[in-house]
């Protein structure tokens, strides 16, 4: 919803050390210089997208994956990306450790924000929120 170019960070700042196991941040490299791609909601609980393209075969998607590196953190470290990098964060495969973080964007004072497309996703949004439970039923 940002207009190109793209002005932001994006700040990850992990409270538990982060590897691997339990689904650390994995980015793919010069990907912030390609451009945004085609992001989704991915179903998982809170503020969550995908690239809706990313695990297809062949062409662009494959290549991100082999750029692909994980980036394993340990508690209090501050992990900084350009906001248009392609960054995930896998499942926690682990039964006895979770994978607290907080994340934060900024934007730059240039940002512009495309009203059509924003104005486009708040609805998306609110559609989405009004299928969850416990959302858009009124008063219980």
């Amino acid at each position: 919803m940002i207009e190109e170019p793209f002005p932001a960070i994006t700040m990850w700042l992990a409270l538990e050390d982060a590897d691997a196991d339990n689904g650390c941040l994995s980015y793919v490299r010069g990907s912030q210089s390609r451009g945004l791609r085609r992001h989704g909601f991915s179903d998982v609980m809170g503020f969550s997208q995908t690239i809706t393209d990313y695990f297809d075969a062949g062409g662009a998607a494959e290549a991100d994956r082999r750029e692909e590196m994980v980036m394993a953190a340990q508690a209090g470290d501050l992990i900084v990306h350009h906001a248009a990098m392609i960054h995930r964060a896998p499942a926690n495969l682990t039964s006895d450790r979770s994978r607290k973080a907080v994340g934060a964007i900024f934007y730059g004072a240039s940002a512009r924000r495309d009203e059509t497309k924003y104005e486009e996703r708040q609805q998306e949004i609110r559609e989405r929120a009004a299928l969850l439970k416990g959302q858009g039923q009124g008063p219980a």
